[in-house]
């Protein structure tokens, strides 16, 4: 289950979006004890939504361009896109789990297309090499 603070991060929006997108019915979650919790589904769906998706699309090119051209705000950083086919349940979790722990700036941005999974992480390379880790294939392991 993710909190509202864990889709913030995983998306790189503000609360007040992620609000607003509940109100209007573009984001399903339930409220446990008053607060938002969100399953693989209720993430799944959002991302599937063609508005949310283009939107999403667009904010990470801009990203991804600013980062490449020298115009991003995360400086002396480094970036990796990961494309990995959903075959792990828990990917997205993982990932959320780890960033929730940076207390060092980055740039977290997770994409569904079909049955895959892609990832942007600008940071520090500790935290790309344990993304690395957390993401790689079980066939990759032995390499």
């Amino acid at each position: 289950m993710y909190r509202l603070s864990d889709l913030m991060k995983m998306f790189n929006l503000p609360e007040r979006t992620i609000r607003r997108h509940l109100s209007e019915g573009l984001l399903k979650g339930n409220k446990v004890g008053g607060t938002w919790r969100f399953d693989d589904f209720d993430i799944k769906n959002y991302l599937d939504n063609p508005r949310i998706r283009v939107s999403s699309e667009k904010n990470n090119l801009k990203e991804v361009m600013d980062y490449v051209n020298g115009l991003s705000r995360h400086t002396n950083r480094n970036m990796i896109l990961i494309n990995r086919t959903n075959h792990k349940k828990n990917l997205i979790e993982k990932v959320t789990n780890y960033v929730n722990n940076i207390k060092t700036p980055f740039y977290l941005n997770v994409n569904a297309k079909g049955k895959n999974r892609i990832i942007t992480f600008i940071g520090e390379d500790e935290h790309i090499i344990n993304i690395l880790k957390l993401t790689r294939d079980e066939n990759e392991k032995n390499i």
